[in-house]
């Protein structure tokens, strides 16, 4: 049985606006069964629920704040389509829902292929595709033979950092947001012939000093466009992971050059400025709602330096790199390859290894938007929050 919560969020979409309005003690009480069951069912499993690949470290831009490109070494070798196919032949029917991310995913030509991989020989249902969307003709003809053979669900997310100079200058590139907005304007006609097919279309903003000033005026641009707005506060491994035993167990996914992060107070002035602009005319967006608990949770983990929840990082979910190896999450450094384990999760998973890794890393926490996002569906507090937030 595939995780609702992972693979049919539409449907969760449409149910939210009506269970929010139930009696707060009814909520409380839902709240508390829905990650009871979350928990034993997770545990009942023994197997994460939502996989990321990162497809490849390559990429065509060079964002400043990016944390995978310039940070980390190019590797010799990325796992080929033989390797996919045996991976997913082997984790069959395990996972609920993957988000293929990089580097830029439309840089491996065999991006439809590895999509058909997943759904034929994986049985995943829903795939999140993270572009930056220069690349819009390789990307639509990816998609939409995905779309024709196989039965998969895709969602988006591509990226505007500000105002067409500020978005060009920081991304490298020179017209790179009109780029960007031709791909979204395709996917959103993709969206249309696809109905229940294709799902969400989102431009993520990376919150960061240089944009804080522009955020009213990127958020009426990307409503004025018709799609989903998330947001995210630029981050780094070596400065946003906590609680760890020592340096080398944390991932180098680190911005290679950048300082213009948020300090707390100006992270408090972002979440006001969200909320007066976006969020409290979205109270019944599931969507929008989720974004706003993840943020405030970042805020109030390191206004108190501890985590408000425990993170299901590893067990819930997990990363693989572009060359196989595995990593608990992507603030984490990786601590196993695959091909070690020929290329079998369900091996590695039972492996002293593994266990030894989560012995190590227990109790750590970050200020990682995806690791908070994902506790919520499992921790009553987080998602008493997102049921009581009107």
């Amino acid at each position: 049985m595939k995780n609702p919560f992972f693979s049919s969020t539409p449907l969760a979409e449409r149910l939210y606006p009506g269970v929010i309005r139930l009696p707060k003690t009814l909520l409380e009480r839902l709240a508390q069964e829905i990650c009871r069951f979350q928990r034993r069912r997770l545990q009942a499993r023994g197997l994460p629920e939502r996989l990321t690949i990162f497809l490849t470290s390559r990429c065509n831009l060079r964002c400043s704040h990016c944390f995978v490109v310039e940070a980390t070494p190019k590797p010799d070798w990325e796992m080929g389509l033989g390797e996919f196919r045996t991976f997913f032949q082997k984790a069959r029917g395990v996972f609920s829902q993957a988000m293929f991310t990089g580097g830029e995913p439309t840089l491996r030509r065999d991006l439809d292929e590895i999509l058909l991989l997943a759904s034929e020989v994986g049985a995943i249902p829903t795939i999140t595709i993270f572009t930056n969307g220069i690349l819009g003709d390789r990307l639509m003809q990816a998609v939409t033979r995905a779309l024709t053979q196989s039965p998969l669900c895709l969602h988006f997310q591509l990226s505007l950092d500000g105002p067409p100079a500020y978005h060009d200058a920081n991304r490298g590139m020179p017209g790179a947001l009109g780029k960007t907005l031709e791909t979204v304007r395709a996917l959103q006609t993709l969206k249309q012939a696809w109905p229940g097919r294709v799902g969400r279309i989102t431009l993520c903003t990376a919150i960061s000093k240089q944009n804080l000033a522009d955020l009213p005026d990127v958020i009426n641009t990307v409503q004025s466009l018709g799609v989903l707005h998330s947001f995210t506060f630029v981050r780094s491994s070596t400065t946003g992971a906590f609680h760890l035993k020592h340096q080398s167990l944390v991932s180098p996914f680190s911005p290679a050059g950048f300082t213009d992060y948020l300090t707390l107070a100006e992270m408090e002035q972002a979440l006001a400025v969200l909320h007066q602009h976006l969020w409290r005319h979205q109270a019944d967006s599931l969507f929008y709602m989720n974004n706003r608990i993840i943020l405030e949770n970042i805020v109030k983990n390191l206004k108190f330096m501890k985590p408000t929840a425990p993170c299901f990082s590893g067990l819930a979910d997990l990363v693989l790199l572009p060359n196989g190896d595995v990593a608990r999450c992507e603030m984490l450094a990786s601590f196993a390859h695959l091909k070690d384990y020929q290329w079998d999760l369900k091996k590695l998973l039972s492996s002293e290894s593994f266990q030894s890794h989560l012995k190590e890393t227990r109790g750590c926490w970050c200020v990682h938007d995806c690791a908070i996002g994902l506790s919520i569906m499992y921790t009553p507090n987080l998602l008493g929050e997102l049921f009581n937030h009107i």
